[in-house]
């Protein structure tokens, strides 16, 4: 049990009070998933990963454009990865 400061009252608290300092007792002793309940209640739970494709359910082509440094010094070539 923590002590009280000097002249402060002790409290009891609701029932949801007292789960909520447990909790952060066991996160301040590194407990991770007392952490990880604190942290997502706070900022929210990471959303998942969604994959994009185009209109029909394929994959959307993306154009990569590489500078190469030819003989002439004057083109660049594009390359196209799918």
């Amino acid at each position: 049990m923590r002590q009280l400061p000097p002249g402060a009252k002790a409290q009891k608290g609701t029932v949801e009070d007292q789960i909520a300092l447990a909790l952060i007792a066991k996160a301040v002793k590194g407990d991770v998933s007392a952490i990880r309940e604190i942290l997502d209640t706070v900022y929210g739970k990471v959303t998942e990963k969604h994959e994009l494709s185009d209109t029909v359910g394929g994959p959307i082509p993306i154009t990569i454009v590489e500078a190469v440094k030819p003989k002439d010094y004057g083109a660049c070539e594009i390359k196209q990865r799918f």
